[in-house]
């Protein structure tokens, strides 16, 4: 029994260091207890600067306020600021430009609903000063319009003197210049505001002056010469639809007919049916030898396919060269309405 109760040195400092250890767990939460309420934390540097920052951003916000001018204005030449002036949200101006950005227009007042951002309170508040195809005003205090001699001018046809004269910056009057030298035309009066850093409140002091004589009717183009800027003159001819015009084009060879000009990929047919009349006609540009065409470039045309062009080869090696057209219809290698329209771009010489 007594050697049961006998503890070697090792283990009686064992036991005295797990005793004290176990001491100062008990007595650790009275000694933080203690502590914490000597040295309270100090939160009021934090408490400034929260303040301070707050401070700031009201200010920010303050200077930031538009007083609300109730004035008339034409919804597709707007600036932002004119805009944030009638009472609208940063938000709803920026969704109105955005709208107009990518080729939206407002054609009445009503159209205005169409921006779903706006709010019909603020529809029912505005909708009574909206102006459209007329000239716009500024009611700005900010920008009180000069009075200036003004005289009635074409964009068309206007010199850069004359146009410095009616306050178009030097800049922009040279922009405008080489926009025309490059077959740029202006057809409405707002085309204007396309030319780079032309000022609007200017634009607006010019409308009633601006003079442009009506030539999209006259205007007419043919099909197999015209360049693609020379394309996009034509009412309802984007940059888009007349670069697939040119490039279609350029791989046939030129059009056979004004009617295939509407078989250009993306070009709706109520448009085309709409141009015909601006449009006229020339004789194909580039046709195939047909004697002496390889596979690839027989194929490379877009009326012929991989198999066509191989039916072609074949015929003419068991049947000697083409002839005429009929010799072609022999191959059997299109009906009788693909081969119609491929005819005008066959030449027939004999090697």
């Amino acid at each position: 029994m007594k050697d049961l109760l006998h503890f070697t040195r090792r283990e009686r400092r064992g036991i005295a260091v797990l005793l004290l250890f176990c001491l100062g767990l008990l007595l650790a939460p009275q000694f933080y207890a203690f502590a914490d309420k000597q040295n309270p934390t100090d939160f009021h540097l934090l408490q400034q600067a929260v303040a301070k920052w707050q401070a700031v951003q009201d200010s920010i916000k303050e200077a930031e306020k538009i007083d609300t001018i109730l004035q008339t204005f034409n919804p597709n030449i707007a600036d932002s600021l004119t805009l944030r002036q009638l009472g609208l949200s940063e938000h709803t101006v920026s969704t109105m430009l955005k709208f107009r950005a990518k080729g939206g227009r407002f054609l009445q007042a009503e159209d205005l609903q169409k921006i779903y951002s706006l709010s019909k309170q603020d529809y029912e508040r505005i909708k009574d000063y909206v102006i459209i195809n007329a000239a716009p005003t500024y009611a700005s205090r900010r920008y009180p319009s000069a009075k200036k001699k003004r005289f009635k001018f074409d964009p068309n046809q206007a010199t850069e003197e004359q146009l410095i004269a009616l306050g178009v910056p030097k800049y922009c009057a040279k922009t405008l210049i080489k926009f025309r030298e490059k077959g740029g035309q202006f057809y409405q009066k707002q085309d204007l505001l396309k030319v780079y850093g032309f000022p609007e409140k200017l634009y607006q002091e010019l409308y009633d002056y601006i003079q442009l004589p009506n030539k999209r009717a006259a205007l007419k183009i043919d099909i197999n010469k015209a360049s693609q800027e020379e394309w996009q003159q034509i009412r309802g001819i984007g940059p888009a639809i007349s670069g697939r015009i040119v490039k279609f084009r350029d791989k046939l060879g030129g059009f056979s007919s004004i009617e295939q000009v509407g078989q250009t990929y993306g070009l709706p047919d109520s448009t085309f049916q709409k141009i015909q009349g601006q449009l006229s006609f020339s004789p194909v540009f580039r046709k195939i030898q047909i004697n002496k065409a390889s596979k690839d470039i027989l194929q490379s045309h877009p009326l012929i396919n991989w198999k066509q062009a191989q039916m072609l080869i074949n015929y003419r090696i068991h049947h000697g060269p083409y002839q005429n057209g009929e010799e072609v219809a022999e191959s059997l290698a299109f009906k009788p309405e693909e081969l119609e329209a491929l005819l005008p771009y066959l030449q027939f010489d004999i090697p």
